[in-house]
């Protein structure tokens, strides 16, 4: 069996369908909340001594929002799965934490590559494409990153696959 010559950890894009549940869960409980507060202004007052109408709308909707805004965030993490981005000598694949294969790209599939400093955003030519900029993958991920990315860049080279320097967007 083939062993790559370097990998990295990575977050995986998370489904679209996931990410439209969570924002349809986050906003309509924020709707329903805003409504409430407003419905119900008598008994918040009489509860806190703060009236929601005499309060600016403003901050009344960055604070009702605060708690949706974790709740929406601590669901996309749990939704959030990991893998490896392994390089071979002639092709690369994306790998679950199990090392299940998820995907095999030789190197005339990848459409290409931009930098920005050491984080990278990759594309395939069957449109999937991921960024690499997820320093919320604990601590070390930088360095982990760091290290990586010459041995990346050497790779692309050696394999005449197009990259470039830019703003990753």
């Amino acid at each position: 069996m083939e062993h790559p010559q370097t990998s990295i950890r990575f977050r995986l894009p998370v489904a679209m369908g996931k990410s439209l549940g969570v924002s349809f869960i986050v906003l309509t409980g924020f709707l329903i909340s805003v409504v409430c507060a407003f419905v119900f202004q008598g008994g918040i007052e009489n509860l806190t001594g703060i009236n929601p109408a005499k309060i600016s709308i403003v901050v009344l909707l960055i604070v009702l929002f605060i708690p949706w805004g974790g709740l929406g965030w601590f669901l996309l993490v749990k939704a959030t799965s990991y893998g490896k981005l392994n390089l071979y000598a002639d092709h690369l694949t994306l790998s679950s934490e199990q090392d299940e294969l998820l995907k095999r790209y030789s190197v005339d599939q990848i459409a290409g590559v931009k930098f920005q400093n050491v984080a990278f955003h990759l594309a395939f030519k069957d449109g999937y494409r991921f960024n690499c900029i997820n320093m919320g993958m604990g601590k070390g991920y930088v360095q982990e990153l760091a290290a990586f990315t010459p041995q990346f860049i050497s790779f692309l080279e050696k394999n005449n696959v197009h990259f470039e320097y830019g703003r990753i967007i």
